[in-house]
């Protein structure tokens, strides 16, 4: 039963009258799979001044929880709180409405604790802070947390804030005797201690609070994380912790120093070997600051660092910052080999520069010059303080702004106009380059960037792209050839970009076998634009030996994607002329030749996730040619038409010693890739090394899928010849002996 009854007004503070609200109830049952009954009892009075809850008793089975509270307004507009209570083998599991079998049912859960609180408070509102709020509590108060267990994990501790007695009355604000605060938990194998002395009446200048944890064992509090969802991110299942914190002044005006070292912790999906920090600073804008701080194998989704080092020094508004990282992750082998980069490890990043600090209720913003930032190789070593020769970014003089709102989110980026040279010495210059959230769509963000790369040699990159290739063919690339690039992209309610790669001066040049030759380029452009929508991109490429490659695609989407979906339709044409394939050897595999020519002409069509092409593809005169394996064809012609996803082949023939092979067929491009083919040959020859030998003759059927093959026909061979000499037969790995089988089992093992 629960009953209500309204009293007359009643004076309060101030002499203002309000109604009095009472109340009495008693409630008996049990929640949806708790194991015991419970009952919870009430009774108390509340006014616009007062709040008594003269009795608040639960029990479930043996566990019991008591509680008495008096909340009184003060005429100095302050508030009074006294109260006293007990838990006696408290089960919270017992009063939540929890799933069978979850941690709060499971437990298992046994509090037992006392406390006593007589406070006097200022009133809690939005133009006083939390903290300051806290140390402005004037009193006494105790909290003994007798040997408990929640979730299984014990714990126990006691809490006491102490001063002189309060004045009976309690109309007017305590002496200027000074507070003291105790305390000591336990969690496990966890040791939590602080104490504390203040004036809650004074300033603050003279309040100082003291923390030290010993965190041995952080795995025991694993237990808790299956407490609640949001937890489990913050609660270590892993670990151990050492950390020492002083405090003095009062917020916001607060001094603290410090220091803190984990070892092996897991927590969430955060990870490290070992972290250590040291810390001196003040809230104040002038006040000093000085924080070191290092972290070995950090890890975090996506992300991973195997050293972090953090160094800052000087004022929140004026001070020096040094950053330093070194991960696993590097450039793949074809751009290293093409930047010229040596082995490493992995990858070193250093960050030198000054900034200023300047935080607000509603937005807090750093600017920064970046006096030095640099990336390059890292040997696997500690940090080394000089990236040095291995560096493949280098900045200088940069300037830069961060914006954060006050629930401490990223919300812009500016960086004015600037210049680094990567790998290899290329120039990039880039304008004002800004980022900023959209409230509207968490998750996304505008962005404007230009940047230019200045002229750079072509011809060293290729040389060193080539690798072990280039040499294995005995060719070399050389040349005048410069390309630049300019870049320009503005992400917002719609999308734009303009990005173009174009040959400025100069040629190649590809020397094979001390022979060279001229690629004779008169163009080389890449041009992609996006606007309202539209996105166009035009490829042109022309020379004397590379022959001419052109063409324009152009694609409609909503204006405000950042990438065209794979349902835009495509439309374009598309035109390839090459007069001399052989200008194309230094792409293709080691020891391989191409001779011939080759023209395209198609429309294309579709949409972008499948393309479809109409037109034709035809070559003549091909010859593919690689004598260290005999492969010798020539006479090579053929004659493609496409048709959508269909491609129709026409004519397929090559000449190999003096028969031929001739192909034909149909193909489907689309999702379901799928040909069919007839292939037939006379006296076709595949192989005609010394050693190895083979002329086939065949009438034969194709179906080729994405993930079979079959043939239906015959063939034989005309004519072979396989030298299986010592230096080719094939033998056994040198660990592997051969035992004979008959009646001498007592017999050598052979041994190949």
């Amino acid at each position: 039963p629960l009953d209500l009854r309204w009293q007359a007004p009643t004076a309060g503070p101030g002499g203002h009258s309000s109604r009095v609200l009472g109340w009495r109830g008693d409630l008996e049952g049990r929640l949806d799979g708790a194991p015991y009954p419970v009952q919870l009892q009430w009774e108390g009075q509340a006014s616009a001044h007062a709040i008594d809850i003269q009795q608040l008793r639960a029990v479930a089975g043996p566990a019991s929880a008591d509680l008495k509270l008096q909340l009184r307004q003060m005429p100095n507009a302050m508030w009074r709180a006294q109260s006293t209570g007990q838990l006696a083998g408290f089960d919270p599991g017992a009063w939540l409405a929890a799933e069978p079998g979850s941690s709060w049912r499971r437990g298992p859960h046994r509090l037992h604790a006392q406390w006593s609180i007589d406070l006097l408070a200022p009133k809690l509102n939005s133009t006083r802070a939390l903290p300051q709020w806290l140390q402005s509590l004037q009193g006494d108060a105790r909290l003994q947390i007798d040997p408990s267990e929640l979730a299984g994990v014990p714990l126990q501790g006691q809490i006491r804030l102490e001063r002189d007695a309060l004045p009976p009355s309690a109309t007017a604000a305590a002496s200027t005797s000074r507070s003291r605060l105790q305390g000591l938990l336990q969690v496990g194998r966890n040791t939590l201690e602080f104490s504390g002395s203040g004036d809650p009446t004074e300033s603050g200048e003279n309040d100082r609070l003291d923390l030290r944890l010993a965190g041995q064992a952080l795995a025991d509090l694993a237990p808790w994380a299956r407490l609640h969802p949001g937890w489990s991110g913050w609660i270590p299942r892993q670990g151990t912790a050492q950390a020492q914190l002083n405090l003095s002044g009062r917020w916001p005006r607060l001094q603290t120093q410090g220091q803190v070292g984990l070892r092996d912790l897991r927590m969430g999906s955060l990870s490290l070997r070992d972290a250590t920090a040291q810390w001196s600073m003040a809230t104040g804008a002038e006040e000093p600051v000085k924080l070191q701080a290092q972290v070995s194998d950090l890890r975090l989704p996506g992300q991973a660092a195997a050293f972090l080092r953090a160094d800052v020094e000087g004022t929140a508004r004026s001070h020096r910052i040094a950053l330093e990282v070194a991960t696993a992750w590097r450039p793949s082998p074809v751009v290293e080999r093409t930047l010229g980069l040596p082995a490493g490890a992995g990858t070193q990043a250093q960050l030198v520069g000054q900034g200023a600090w300047e935080p607000s209720a509603s937005i807090s913003i750093w600017r920064g010059q970046i006096d030095r930032l640099s990336a390059g190789v890292w040997d696997g070593r500690e940090l080394s303080r000089r990236v040095g020769e291995t560096s493949w970014l280098d900045a200088r003089d940069l300037r830069a702004q961060v914006q954060w709102n006050a629930q401490a989110e990223l919300t812009a980026i500016q960086a004015s106009a600037g210049r680094a040279v990567l790998a290899g010495g290329i120039p990039l210059r880039w304008e004002a380059v800004e980022y900023r959230s959209t409230a509207a769509s968490p998750g996304r963000a505008d962005f404007a960037v230009q940047a230019q790369v200045e002229p750079t040699a072509v011809a060293p990159f290729l040389q060193r792209a080539m690798g072990s290739a280039a040499g294995s063919v005995a060719g070399a690339w050389s040349g005048d050839l410069r390309v630049s690039a300019q870049v320009l992209l503005k992400a917002a309610q719609t999308f734009e970009a303009q990005v173009r790669v174009r040959r400025e001066s100069g040629d190649l040049q590809w020397s094979e076998n001390g022979a060279p030759q001229a690629m004779g380029l008169t163009a080389a452009e890449l041009a992609l634009t996006a606007k309202d929508g539209q996105w166009r991109f035009a490829p042109r490429l022309s020379g004397r030996a590379l022959g001419n490659v052109g063409g324009v695609l152009s694609l409609r989407t909503d204006p405000a994607l950042r990438w065209p979906d794979a349902q835009a339709p495509l439309e374009g044409t598309l035109d390839l002329s090459v007069p001399n394939l052989g200008v194309w050897t230094p792409w293709i595999p080691p020891g391989w030749r191409l001779a011939g020519s080759l023209i395209t002409d198609a429309r294309v069509g579709g949409r972008l996730g499948s393309p479809q092409l109409t037109g034709s593809l035809q070559a003549q005169g091909v010859s593919v040619r690689n004598l260290l394996l005999g492969v010798a064809l020539t006479e090579g012609q053929a004659r493609i038409a496409l048709d959508g996803e269909t491609a129709r082949v026409e004519q397929l023939s090559m000449r190999g010693g003096e028969g031929r092979v001739e192909v034909q067929g149909t193909a489907e491009l689309g999702a379901q890739p799928q040909a069919q083919l007839t292939v037939r040959a006379q006296k076709f020859r595949v192989l005609g090394r010394v050693d190895r030998q083979l002329v086939l003759s065949a009438d034969a059927q194709l179906a080729l899928a994405r993930d079979t093959v079959r043939v239906a026909g015959q063939a034989h061979v005309d004519s072979g010849l396989f030298d299986l000499s010592s230096r080719d037969a094939p033998t056994l790995d040198e660990d592997v002996k051969v035992r004979r089988l008959g009646p001498s089992a007592g017999a050598e093992p052979v041994v190949n």
